[in-house]
């Protein structure tokens, strides 16, 4: 599956200025992701940005596999290689709000994983 990175604050910007959503309309415009990953093995819903480092973020499939993201200048570097642990799908991801390289995950199982990163 595919995770996309939107750039959603001209739309935003759009719905609460008229004038702004006029030439949005007028000109057709069409927001295109800033990044796309495609790494992912199957669709999923668990996804949390870090609270902690900017633009850090972890996406979990049904296919058991997590990925985090890390961003740099102009965009995200994404390991290939996914975390593994879990024996259903990812249903949840939540890092931790005060440590940078932990986070938590649940599956449909009722399964709890805590990862503690390397970052």
């Amino acid at each position: 599956g595919k995770v996309h990175i939107w750039d959603l604050s001209r739309l935003i910007h759009a719905v609460n200025d008229s004038s702004v959503m006029a030439a949005y309309v007028r000109n057709q415009e069409s927001p295109r992701p800033l990044y796309t990953f495609s790494g992912h093995a199957n669709e999923g819903f668990a996804m949390d940005w870090s609270p902690t480092i900017p633009g850090m973020l972890a996406t979990g499939d049904c296919s058991k596999n997590i990925h985090v993201w890390k961003p740099n200048e102009t965009e995200w570097h994404v390991d290939q290689r996914p975390f593994t642990g879990h024996t259903s799908s990812v249903e949840d991801i939540q890092w931790s709000p005060n440590e940078q390289s932990v986070n938590i995950n649940t599956e449909t199982k009722g399964l709890f994983v805590i990862l503690f990163l390397f970052l």
